[in-house]
């Protein structure tokens, strides 16, 4: 588990699984911040993790299906973007 606190209260983390087929591959799973994050704590938290990876000498990082999250959720997403939501929920 990741976390990036701000006067000990955790603002935002990240879920980091280990991959026992793929090792050299670092991988985060469930990520959120509060509301009341600061501007810019998720890419800090995104920045010190890539960071973390490197210097333990992982040569991938896998955001899994993270990129995907909230695309084609409002009414008025475009038909490409409900078809990415209809196939992440799938795969999920």
């Amino acid at each position: 588990m990741a976390v990036v606190k701000t006067n000990q209260c955790i603002i935002a983390f990240a879920n980091v699984v280990e991959d026992f087929v793929h090792e050299e591959e670092f991988r985060v799973d469930l990520m959120r911040h509060a509301a009341e994050a600061p501007h810019g704590a998720m890419d800090f938290l995104f920045v010190s993790l890539l960071q973390h990876a490197q210097s333990a000498d992982y040569h991938w990082f896998d955001l899994g299906m993270a990129p995907l999250s909230g695309v084609g959720s409002s009414p008025w997403s475009p038909r490409e973007e409900r078809m990415l939501k209809l196939m992440s929920s799938t795969w999920a």
